[in-house]
């Protein structure tokens, strides 16, 4: 099984999604949901500060993380995976 867990990003003043090229501050949460997964499950975590996110490679389950600062991006990227 493929598993993408997504940490979103934020947008710029002028509407552009905020990239960085190096983060500050890590959250825990992609980490520690990854530690919780079978082994024979395929994580791969995508923090869209630093990358993309690669809406047409193949995964099974995808999980998000959000913050109220970053619910934008959130509600724009799960119907994309046939959430909501």
């Amino acid at each position: 099984m493929q598993i993408k867990i997504i940490q979103p990003t934020t947008y710029t003043p002028d509407g552009r999604l905020f990239r960085a090229s190096k983060r500050r501050m890590i959250s825990l949460s992609p980490p520690y949901l990854t530690g919780l997964t079978p082994p024979e499950c395929q994580v791969r975590i995508i923090d869209e500060h630093l990358e993309a996110v690669d809406f047409d490679a193949p995964c099974d389950v995808v999980a998000i993380t959000i913050r109220t600062q970053f619910s934008r991006c959130v509600y724009e990227t799960a119907p994309i995976f046939g959430a909501c």
